[in-house]
C-alpha cells in the first residue's frame, strides 16, 4: 500500500509539475516604441590653403591641387575669383587674361577674376577631383608684360557651399 500511494504522489507531482511547465502566461505586457531618426546635412569641402607658383614671361605653366566634396543634401557650390593684386593690394588686372582656372567636371578654362560660377551638386555625390590653374606665359611673353613688375601677385578664389 504504501508503494502505491508512493506511486500516486509521484504520479501527481508529474501532472502538477507538467501542467506548470506547458501553461500559458495569462499576463503578458508589451509595449512598442517609435523611433523617429533625422538625419542632418551633410558636406565635406577639402581644399588647399593656398597654392603657389612661379611663373616665367614665355613659358607656360600649370598646377593642379586635390578638390574633394562629399554631401549628402542638395547642395549649391559657388565659385568666384577677385582677380589679381600685387602685394600692396594694387590692381594687376593685366595678369587675369594670362589666368585660367578649370576644375575637372565643372568648368574648363575660365579667366581669373570671373563672377559666381554656380553649380548643382546632387545627394549622394562623392567627388575627388583637381582644380588646374594654368599661367598662359608664351602669350604673356606676346602681350603687355613689361608693365608686370617682377613681384608676388595674388587672386583670391573663393567656394561657397550652399543648401
Amino acid at each position: 500500500m504504501r508503494v502505491f500511494k508512493n506511486c500516486i504522489i509521484l504520479l501527481l507531482l508529474f501532472i502538477l509539475a507538467s501542467s506548470i511547465i506547458t501553461a500559458k502566461p495569462r499576463w503578458r505586457s508589451s509595449q512598442e516604441i517609435d523611433l523617429n531618426l533625422r538625419v542632418m546635412e551633410y558636406v565635406e569641402l577639402r581644399l588647399p590653403d593656398s597654392i603657389y607658383m612661379d611663373a616665367k614671361v614665355g613659358e607656360d605653366k600649370s598646377v593642379a591641387v586635390d578638390f574633394f566634396l562629399r554631401t549628402n543634401c542638395h547642395v549649391i557650390l559657388m565659385i568666384e575669383s577677385t582677380g589679381f593684386k600685387d602685394e600692396n593690394k594694387q590692381d594687376a588686372s593685366i595678369l587675369n587674361d594670362f589666368v585660367e582656372y578649370s576644375l575637372d567636371g565643372f568648368f574648363l578654362r575660365k579667366k581669373a577674376a570671373f563672377k559666381y560660377e554656380t553649380f548643382r551638386v546632387v545627394p549622394g555625390t562623392k567627388y575627388s577631383g583637381k582644380f588646374t590653374v594654368r599661367w598662359l606665359g608664351a602669350s604673356f611673353a606676346e602681350a603687355e608684360w613689361q608693365k608686370v613688375s617682377t613681384g608676388n601677385y595674388q587672386d583670391t578664389i573663393t567656394v561657397t557651399v550652399s543648401y
